[in-house]
């Protein structure tokens, strides 16, 4: 029989302070902060991520335009600080109100990953399979010229500036200005592919639909003479911030980022992930990366959003998200809906009421009337926070995750 709880699993404090939480000298590990207002989530964050600059590379993917700035400024803030560790800088690769983005697709990827980025998940496999032989075509062509002259290229061999320039060529003028100067065994391989029936029309459209989608949010065109070697992958390798705004739920948006996160897990670089007030909706797969076990996959996470329900979609994700998270803030509540899931992953236990009776009768022809008592006892189940609790926490919060025994609500937390 599994055993039953007839004691409340949860504490109560008076106050908190955030640095108690994420001390700026402890080592860096995954934190989380739900629901409250949007200065609460952003201090969170923000403490988070200074804890993780210099030590590793983060990423940050928000829809917060001052936690933006506020990351984009690290680096000037952390300069007075005696001990901080400044060989970092931050990418802002989409700065909120500017006309010119500046990051750079595919930079970073292998040919596999950046393949997988180009081509649509939805894509029947038959047809996925065909396209990808095309692209590999202009990829091989871009690796090619990347061994023979690296230095416009920079570290890695593919950007989608080249990419498209190559796409956009006619097959006379590829043959004659591109094929024609490859060593005789790539050039063959090359042509061998693309003389194929619609080969060059149907790889320029799906890198025109590629492009059209990720020039609407992040990538400006410049010409492969002027691409910007800025990626998440790039950055995070050197120990950098990548800033990402994510204003929508857009699936090549989040295709692409994910190829660049994913190559990094696989790697086995050291990362922070942030995901600050953007709904992942349409990104199952960077939700699994912050929902599944990654404590010793190599990467830890950060996570805000006014509610859990925008980076997970039930009960069973909401409590991986907290196991999966050592510290985690739960601030107040705005409604039933917000903190149901919570009240929900803090369980339940058994709470004895004892229901007490009095009784007064008159036996017949009695002229004293009589009394007796009495008392039953039951087990009620109780929440171990309840909703009201969640939704009257005022300037306090729960503190939950794996690095705590039991969720404790305190009254008030200082920022």
């Amino acid at each position: 029989m599994a055993h039953v709880n007839f004691a409340r699993f949860a504490t109560q404090r008076r106050e908190l302070r955030l640095d108690d939480v994420l001390p700026q000298a402890g080592g860096a590990s995954s934190f989380a902060a739900f629901c409250g207002s949007a200065d609460q989530r952003r201090s969170v964050a923000l403490r988070g991520i200074r804890r993780s600059c210099g030590r590793m590379g983060v990423v940050v993917l928000q829809n917060d335009p001052q936690l933006a700035a506020e990351v984009g400024s690290l680096r000037e803030d952390l300069s007075g600080e005696a001990g901080a560790n400044l060989a970092f800088r931050t990418y802002s690769m989409n700065p909120v109100g500017s006309l010119e983005h500046y990051y750079d697709p595919l930079y970073g990827l292998s040919a596999a990953a950046a393949l997988d980025a180009l081509i649509p998940d939805d894509m029947p496999p038959a047809e996925a399979h065909v396209l990808r032989s095309y692209l590999s075509a202009y990829l091989q062509i871009m690796l090619v010229q990347f061994r023979m002259r690296p230095e416009p290229f920079g570290a890695y061999p593919y950007n989608l500036d080249l990419l498209l320039d190559l796409a956009e060529m006619s097959p006379s003028r590829l043959e004659a200005d591109v094929i024609s100067h490859m060593p005789s065994q790539d050039a063959q391989a090359v042509r061998t592919v693309l003389s194929q029936e619609d080969s060059q029309q149907r790889a320029y459209a799906a890198v025109r639909a590629f492009a059209f989608e990720i020039g609407t949010y992040l990538w400006t065109r410049r010409g492969f003479a002027r691409h910007t070697r800025a990626s998440v992958a790039a950055a995070v390798r050197g120990g950098c911030i990548a800033s990402v705004t994510v204003p929508t739920s857009n699936k090549t948006v989040f295709r692409c980022l994910y190829q660049e996160l994913r190559s990094l897990v696989e790697e086995r670089c050291p990362f922070l992930l942030v995901v600050s007030d953007v709904a992942l909706d349409e990104a199952p797969d960077v939700r699994r990366l912050i929902t599944a076990p990654h404590e010793s996959a190599g990467y830890i996470t950060g996570v805000t959003a006014p509610d859990v329900l925008h980076v997970a979609r039930d009960d069973a994700e909401v409590g991986a998200l907290i196991a999966q998270h050592a510290d985690v803030l739960v601030f107040r509540c705005a409604s039933t809906q917000q903190a149901e899931p919570f009240s929900q992953a803090f369980g339940t236990y058994r709470r004895i009421v004892t229901d007490r009776q009095m009784n007064t009768y008159r036996q017949p022809f009695g002229l004293f009337s009589s009394h007796g008592a009495g008392s039953t006892r039951r087990e009620v189940q109780e929440r171990n926070i309840n909703v009201e609790e969640l939704m009257d926490l005022l300037n306090g919060a729960v503190l939950c995750g794996s690095a705590h025994a039991q969720p404790v609500l305190f009254n008030r937390v200082v920022l």
